[in-house]
C-alpha cells in the first residue's frame, strides 16, 4: 500500500486505541533491495470501535507484520498485516466461568 494510506491506519489505530505502543520484536534489512521486514507487538486500551471490535476497558496485546521499501532513504511503500482475529478474541464478551463448589474446579 501507498505510505499515505499506512499513514491513515496508523492514525485511525491511535485514535481507537489508548497508548499505542509499537515495539519492534524482530527486524531485517536488505541494503541491497532497501527492503525492511519487522514483526511488531502492538500493545495498548481500546477506547473506540477498531477493526469491527467494540472496546471492553482491558488491554489488548497483538501484532503485525510489516515491509517497507525504501526508495532514497525514505519509505515508499508498505506490506502489512495485522493479527485481528487475535485483537477481536481479547475484546469478546464471555460469559464467566462459575467455579463447581462440589469439585473446586472451573
Amino acid at each position: 500500500m501507498p505510505l499515505e494510506e499506512y499513514r491513515r491506519g496508523v492514525e485511525g489505530s491511535r485514535e481507537a486505541i489508548s497508548g499505542l505502543r509499537f515495539e519492534i520484536q524482530e527486524l531485517l534489512v536488505d541494503d541491497e533491495t532497501q527492503q525492511v521486514a519487522a514483526r511488531l507487538q502492538i500493545t495498548g486500551t481500546p477506547v473506540a470501535e477498531f477493526a469491527g471490535a467494540r472496546p471492553n476497558g482491558k488491554a489488548v496485546k497483538f501484532h503485525e507484520h510489516c515491509m517497507y521499501r525504501f526508495d532514497k532513504g525514505k519509505i515508499a511503500l508498505v506490506w502489512a498485516t495485522m493479527e485481528l482475529d487475535a485483537y477481536r478474541r481479547q475484546l469478546e464478551e464471555r460469559p464467566e466461568r462459575r467455579k463447581s463448589s462440589m469439585l473446586g474446579i472451573n
